[in-house]
C-alpha cells in the first residue's frame, strides 16, 4: 500500500508539472549531471543561482517572466538536484556546463540572469564562448 500511495504522488505531481507547461530533464555535463527544469513561452532566459543555493531562489520571479520567457532554470553543479565529481567547482566549468545545457536543449541563442556565483557564471559564459548569442 505504501508504495502505491508513493508513486501515486509521483504521478500526480508530475501531471501537475505538466499541466503548467514545466519540463524537467537531468543533462550530463563533464562528469555530471545538471537538473534544469524550463517553464514559460518565448526568447529562453537562462537563470542562474549563487553560491550555496539551488534553483528555487527564483520562486517569487518565475511566475512573473515565464509569461514572456522560456526560463531555463539550472541547478549548478553539487548544487540542488544536481550531482557533484569532487573536483574543485570554477566559473569555467559551470560556463561549459550552461553551454552544454544550451546544446542539449538546442537552444542558439539566450538572455542571461545570474547572482553572485550565477553572475560570474554570466561574465565567464561571455568570455569563453563569444561565439554563442548571449
Amino acid at each position: 500500500m505504501y508504495k502505491f500511495f508513493i508513486s501515486f504522488v509521483f504521478l500526480l505531481a508530475s501531471l501537475l508539472l505538466s499541466a503548467q507547461g514545466i519540463k524537467e530533464y537531468y543533462v550530463p555535463s563533464n562528469g555530471v549531471n545538471l537538473y534544469v527544469k524550463s517553464m514559460g513561452n518565448g526568447e529562453p532566459l537562462i537563470m542562474l543561482h549563487g553560491a550555496m543555493v539551488d534553483m528555487n531562489d527564483w520562486e517569487y520571479q518565475t511566475p512573473e517572466l515565464s509569461r514572456s520567457y522560456n526560463l531555463i532554470l539550472i541547478d549548478t553543479r553539487g548544487h540542488g538536484k544536481s550531482s557533484f565529481d569532487n573536483l574543485p567547482l570554477s566559473y569555467e566549468k559551470m560556463a561549459d556546463d550552461v553551454v552544454n545545457v544550451m546544446n542539449y536543449l538546442k537552444i542558439d541563442s539566450a538572455h542571461i540572469l545570474g547572482f553572485s556565483d550565477g553572475g560570474n557564471t554570466a561574465l565567464y559564459l561571455a568570455l569563453q564562448h563569444p561565439n554563442v548569442s548571449f
